[in-house]
């Protein structure tokens, strides 16, 4: 295995640890929604929408664009600055009810929510996996939907090129995450399926 790829894995591994470490809080709870995201954040909508057995759809933000709806929206996007993100809460205002969750503070999206949940991570000096951002905005979307978030470690399993990540329910998410993760970090192409 290369230099790269055990620094890489260390570095994972690292984000795990602290991710697990870090409470986040949550005092709002919602029972349904439209959720949605992009890249990493889209993982969670998918984790989101799973465990929750559909009480929060997700949906592309750029097919929310073209909706009509009046159900709370719910964003999540740890850095928020996607444009489509913005334009989305721009048009739903004083539509219905919009929930964020991100790690920015200080975002235009950030304004135009009604409310707002912040995740307690600071983007790193150096680009990271992403894996604590994407459990601490999993861990503050469980708790919104009010679902009991379930802790534990799997073993380890090796995986070879061109790996496909299965997923069902809330699990298609991770395995979403997984593939985003692969092209990402590694350069190697996979992908993920629904079970």
């Amino acid at each position: 295995m290369s230099v790269y790829v055990m620094s890489v894995i260390s570095e994972l591994k690292r984000e795990v640890e602290e991710a697990q470490r870090t409470s986040v809080s949550v005092d709002e709870r919602l029972r349904e929604g439209l959720v949605t995201g992009a890249g990493d954040s889209y993982a969670v909508c998918l984790a989101l929408e799973g465990v929750t057995k559909g009480r929060f759809r997700c949906v592309d933000p750029y097919e929310l664009l073209g909706w009509n709806f009046r159900k709370p929206l719910l964003i999540i996007s740890v850095s928020g600055r996607p444009r489509v993100l913005r334009s989305l809460a721009e048009r739903q205002r004083g539509k219905g009810k919009i929930l964020l969750i991100t790690a920015n503070p200080r975002s235009k999206l950030f304004e135009l929510a009604d409310r707002k949940i912040v995740i307690p991570f600071s983007p790193p000096d150096s680009p990271r996996p992403g894996m604590g951002s994407f459990l601490l905005t999993l861990r503050a979307a469980y708790s919104l939907a009010d679902h009991e978030e379930v802790v534990g470690v799997g073993r380890e399993v090796k995986i070879g090129r061109t790996p496909v990540f299965v997923g069902q329910g809330g699990n298609f998410g991770i395995a979403y995450f997984s593939y985003l993760k692969m092209a990402e970090i590694f350069g190697e192409p996979s992908n993920a399926e629904r079970l």
